[in-house]
């Protein structure tokens, strides 16, 4: 199955083939609205998550010059499965949502995935940083 760019899908757990071709098509369209980084940025968030079976925990703790003053969280269940180049469906409603949950917006969310690394240049820190509308990154190590 191919989708996006011609990238092949490895795995599409229960998605049908058309899902799964215009999830990833939508995600490389996404990629050119991506914010820039700001120069200067004072408030910044990190954010991920951490799932035990069908369980989620997403956690945003945000810092104000080096010095952490809030968290967010959010709880809640998977429904979407996960599927490899497909991440952002899985973990973003979780990880926005706990974004959302804070007090002040961030300048900056740093998220513990693959942003313009991706293969298709928009993974999950891209995609929620689109949706959350504040400037991201990903910071994570290559596959």
């Amino acid at each position: 199955m191919h989708a996006g760019r011609g990238l092949l899908l490895r795995s599409r757990k229960g998605l049908d083939e058309a899902e799964a071709s215009f999830f990833a098509s939508l995600q490389s369209l996404i990629r050119t609205r991506a914010r820039p980084v700001p120069k200067n940025f004072s408030r910044i968030c990190a954010v991920d998550a951490s799932y035990r079976s069908d369980r989620v925990a997403a956690v945003a703790t945000e810092t104000v010059d080096g010095r952490v003053v809030a968290h967010g969280v959010y709880t809640g269940r998977f429904t979407f499965p996960y599927v490899p180049g497909l991440f952002y469906l899985h973990e973003g409603p979780f990880v926005t949502a706990a974004v959302n949950r804070l007090k002040v917006r961030p300048q900056l969310v740093c998220f513990d995935a693959h942003g313009a690394a991706h293969p298709r240049y928009a993974g999950l820190a891209t995609i929620c940083g689109i949706v959350l509308g504040i400037p991201s990154i990903g910071i994570a190590s290559p596959c």
